[in-house]
């Protein structure tokens, strides 16, 4: 099963390349990595440059919900999910999630934990365990854990992307959407780290 992975980008030249090595550096093959950077001015070009197996575009969008969209049209994967360009994955968990998907035919959307880090990545805290569902989201939106979620590219069609007119809270919107009347797996371990910062 190929993954896609969408990273929206505006100027994270300080962090991208984190971001970028979390994904390349994983123990699975079948990946393609999509940047859609919104024209970046400080030296993220050149980070994106250096590596090749990047499929990425940089140009003025509608800001980041359209920076999303871009890039799951551009996604052919069987597994999509989205990484901002300051976080990043932890090692060697991305077969897993293949796997996961492979073993279980019915599973639509799969999420694990997740890490919160300061600016320079020093460990803040941690949302763990199997307890997210429609229903868990809808009562407490701060729970959502978006850079360790991932779907079936049919809920793509399904819900047509993430809603542009938003700029905050797309993922929480976008995750209401698809599982409605779905069932949330769980892979029991850390997934992703998620940067928190001004």
């Amino acid at each position: 099963m190929k993954i896609s992975i969408i990273t929206p980008s505006f100027n994270q030249g300080a962090f991208i390349e984190e971001t970028i090595r979390s994904v390349q550096e994983q123990n699975y093959d079948d990946i393609e990595h999509i940047v859609v950077d919104g024209g970046s001015t400080d030296g993220t070009m050149a980070v994106l440059k250096r590596f090749p197996h990047l499929r990425w575009i940089s140009e003025k969008d509608e800001g980041q919900s359209d920076a999303i969209n871009k890039g799951f049209r551009l996604a052919a994967g069987d597994i999509i999910a989205w990484l901002n360009s300051d976080d990043w994955y932890e090692r060697n968990v991305l077969g897993d999630v293949a796997k996961y998907f492979e073993e279980h035919p019915d599973c639509m959307i799969l999420y694990g934990d997740i890490t919160f880090v300061d600016k320079e990545g020093k460990r803040l805290y941690a949302f763990t365990g199997d307890t997210l569902s429609f229903d868990n989201l809808v009562a407490c939106p701060d729970i959502v854990r978006q850079p360790s979620f991932f779907w079936r590219r049919e809920l793509l069609a399904e819900s047509g992307g993430v809603d542009r007119s938003l700029r905050l809270v797309m993922d929480f919107d976008f995750f209401l959407r698809i599982g409605r009347g779905r069932r949330f797996h769980y892979l029991p371990r850390n997934i992703s780290y998620y940067r928190c910062y001004d």
